[in-house]
């Protein structure tokens, strides 16, 4: 494991997707630890599958306490059946595993104002981030401004490509109750929403720690991109150099 400091940003580079896991999910669960009420901004998708095993295994033998934990789900899909939402994903891949109260689980599409509920309820203090190869983090497609906040957009088909494993024609998932079975390589882009509600740039931004995790060497460019050169709308991403604590970490060899 490489860890580098820079100015304003650590980068954590792992050996690989289970020490990946290891670290991220350790990251989450002393943030608990450390403050029982943590409110978390969490991402559904294929990198977090990992950790999100290991933070339901620790919650099973009693060794994260949710009780008085808040989780915001990042974003999620709209015009879907709800057994494909992010919020299902989120459910079965975390949530069931845990002592998290029902009334706890908050998601964009359930809420006429987002980002009031999130400061209502005192912000965010671990927003946990995935990264696509477009630069975008939550459903926050280029050209995102650094201004925007909670709102829907149209999603790419490079992101609809990305996630199109996790449907078949039909509209049915083929991931579901934290299980993968059968071939998941030929999913249906068609079947992909079009549409998503996404926390904005502004809303990351607001949190109090920020955790980019990013798992695949094949995203390494738009890293690079996001971290080394200047913030552009065209890769959401690179606003986040802007935050005063932000963690990097990586299951490849990281560097600039």
């Amino acid at each position: 494991m490489a860890v580098q400091n820079k100015s304003n940003f650590n980068i954590t580079s792992t050996n690989g997707y289970e020490d990946f896991c290891l670290i991220v999910a350790k990251q989450v669960q002393d943030q608990i630890k450390n403050k029982t009420d943590s409110h978390l901004a969490l991402p559904a998708g294929h990198s977090p599958r990992g950790y999100y095993r290991l933070l339901a295994q620790a919650s099973q033998f009693n060794e994260i306490d949710w009780r008085q934990v808040l989780c915001f789900a990042l974003d999620d899909y709209l015009d879907i059946e709800e057994a494909q939402s992010f919020q299902s994903f989120l459910e079965n891949h975390l949530y069931r595993f845990t002592n998290l109260p029902a009334n706890a689980k908050f998601n964009p599409r359930f809420c006429d104002n987002y980002d009031q509920l999130i400061a209502e309820q005192g912000g965010i203090d671990l927003c946990l981030l995935g990264l696509g190869t477009n630069g975008h983090i939550a459903f926050n497609e280029p050209p995102t401004p650094p201004t925007s906040w909670t709102h829907s957009v149209f999603l790419t088909n490079s992101t609809r490509e990305a996630n199109k494993d996790a449907f078949v024609s039909g509209n049915f998932p083929r991931i579901q109750a934290g299980i993968v079975s059968g071939d998941i390589s030929h999913g249906s882009l068609e079947a992909v929403p079009r549409r998503a509600v996404s926390m904005g740039i502004a809303t990351i931004l607001a949190s109090k720690r920020i955790i980019l995790a990013v798992s695949g060497e094949h995203k390494k460019e738009a890293l690079k991109r996001a971290l080394y050169e200047k913030p552009d709308t065209d890769c959401p991403a690179s606003f986040l150099t802007a935050h005063s604590n932000l963690l990097v970490i990586t299951d490849f060899a990281f560097g600039n």
